[in-house]
């Protein structure tokens, strides 16, 4: 007879109704709004992470605009700081970041500069984030070009 009786005790439970899961609250929907990602200022890896992704992001959608430029700038001061911290904690999340880098390093809607600053960063990144004196001359000096071919354009 108990068994009877949690039986029915179980078949008279009310269902509750199951609601449609809200979408979770990511980084990337802070790095999809362009103007946040313009003003940014670098407190903390994580900061820097989120301006990396909307980076990305924006290289990908081909949003070749002057926000873009500044962000790549500020990304570039900092990576170059902070990228072998970055590599250890997200290291799955640069490689994807990465391939986008180094396809917009060729892409000519980029202009020299920002383009420099990419190449810089893939090299870095390669030689685990050890910088060399010829690497930084080299890439001085090319900015240096880089920046006189702008004036004159």
């Amino acid at each position: 007879m108990d068994d009877t009786m949690s039986t029915v005790t179980k078949m008279t439970r009310t269902v509750k109704k199951l609601e449609v899961p809200r979408p979770l609250k990511s980084t990337t929907s802070s790095a999809h709004n362009r103007n946040s990602a313009l003003d940014v200022k670098i407190n903390s890896v994580d900061d820097l992470i989120v301006l990396t992704e909307a980076v990305a992001y924006e290289m990908m959608q081909g949003n070749y605009d002057r926000a873009l430029h500044g962000n790549v700038s500020t990304m570039y001061s900092n990576l170059k700081l902070y990228g072998a911290q970055l590599e250890a904690l997200y290291k799955d999340f640069l490689d994807r970041y990465f391939v986008v880098f180094r396809n917009g390093s060729q892409d000519e809607r980029l202009d020299k500069k920002t383009r420099l600053h990419l190449l810089e960063l893939i090299e870095l990144r390669a030689k685990q984030w050890q910088s060399s004196d010829y690497m930084s001359q080299y890439y001085r000096h090319r900015g240096t070009h880089a920046e006189s071919n702008q004036m004159i354009n």
